[in-house]
């Protein structure tokens, strides 16, 4: 709103890391077709939710922000919402050791049952910035290829 930035989908993008990247994927949710491309690095793209996954695989919700009602967490988490990403470029990076890979995992699938893909970048590690840093190179590469091919850069 106060800076000359494009609002055009196809020169607009969001992306981050962690609860980044859980926030860029809420985001572009909530604003459907506003981005062109979306990315998250390790996010929790299952989140707020039961703990129910096995055992390392969990996020405890912090209730402050998203109360103790289920319902609420239905909500706020991106999983229910994956019809909204349509027909933007999703780019998602996966740690093999992540304590998040079970909820991106469920994630992909959510996208695959909507008729939604993502490039996926799998890579060896865990929930780290060592990790983050690897995985900037491939996120930015997409997000290149896609601006590109929109036509959005020389």
């Amino acid at each position: 709103e106060h800076l000359p930035v494009s609002r055009s989908p196809a020169r607009t993008g969001i992306a981050g890391w962690s609860m980044g990247g859980y926030g860029a994927v809420r985001h572009a949710e909530t604003n459907g077709g506003r981005f062109g491309f979306v990315a998250s690095i390790i996010g929790l793209l299952d989140y707020p939710r039961a703990e129910t996954l096995p055992e390392g695989r969990n996020y405890r919700v912090v209730t402050e922000r998203f109360t103790a009602d289920p319902e609420v967490w239905r909500r706020f988490n991106p999983l229910h919402a994956v019809e909204a990403l349509r027909g933007a470029r999703l780019s998602l990076v996966l740690a093999s050791r992540g304590f998040e890979l079970t909820m991106n995992e469920n994630f992909i699938s959510a996208l695959a049952g909507k008729g939604l893909a993502a490039r996926v970048h799998r890579l060896e590690g865990g929930h780290e910035f060592s990790l983050v840093e690897r995985a900037l190179p491939l996120v930015l590469a997409d997000a290149a290829e896609f601006f590109q091919s929109s036509g959005s850069l020389p």
